[in-house]
């Protein structure tokens, strides 16, 4: 199967550092429980979109953040799995500007491997969105932790395993998509898929 995997929060966790970040330089203390929105993620906390975004783009404009962040449990291992058995590939919606960065980090983690990256323009605008990517790319899978991406993929057909996390807390049963909680449940999930696929395709 064709699957398309989500970077942030889902291979590395880029919002614990970025939080760390707001608190130390900028004094505004938020705490990973409470960002229940990723797409607005100082809410009440007196920031616009586009102050988010400038602090976003100074938290990763030097050479080292992106490179050191903290693996999400089980990623590494996962991913080195899903690519001898499957044909992979990233799908963020990190600013194109980090794309150097971005592959450096692959390269240290995988540095055997070139898997490719695809930057949408969900969060920062000018490119096509995750679901159209997924959709073009004809993927069967996109394994993503952002509800409102969750459910345009899932529109279009993409089966969706939706991380669990605090800014997804109001998932409702929805088409295509199944909530997990680590990367465990979604290995066993796309095996699951995978002989749900085997027994369409001998049916017909």
């Amino acid at each position: 199967m064709k699957i398309a995997i989500d970077i942030d929060e889902i291979v590395v966790e880029y919002l614990k550092s970025f939080l760390k970040f707001l608190n130390a330089e900028k004094k505004i203390n938020i705490n990973y429980y409470e960002v229940l929105d990723y797409n607005n993620l100082c809410s009440g906390k007196g920031l616009n979109l586009e102050q988010v975004q400038e602090y976003i783009q100074e938290h990763t404009s030097g050479d080292s953040t992106l490179l050191n962040l903290e693996l999400i449990k089980g990623s590494l291992d996962s991913i080195n799995f899903l690519e001898n058995n499957h044909e992979i590939f990233f799908v963020t919606s990190r600013h194109v500007s980090n794309e150097e960065k971005t592959r450096t980090f692959f390269k240290k983690h995988f540095p055997h491997k070139e898997f490719k990256i695809i930057f949408s323009g969900d969060a920062w605008g000018g490119n096509k969105s995750k679901s159209e990517i997924c959709f073009e790319e004809n993927c069967s899978i996109l394994i993503e932790d952002n509800l409102s991406y969750a459910k345009d993929c899932a529109r279009k057909g993409v089966k969706v395993l939706l991380l669990n996390k605090p800014w997804n807390q109001n998932f409702e049963n929805y088409k295509n998509i199944v909530k997990v909680n680590d990367w465990n449940e979604i290995l066993e999930k796309i095996n699951e898929f995978e002989k749900q696929e085997a027994i369409y395709k001998n049916a017909n």
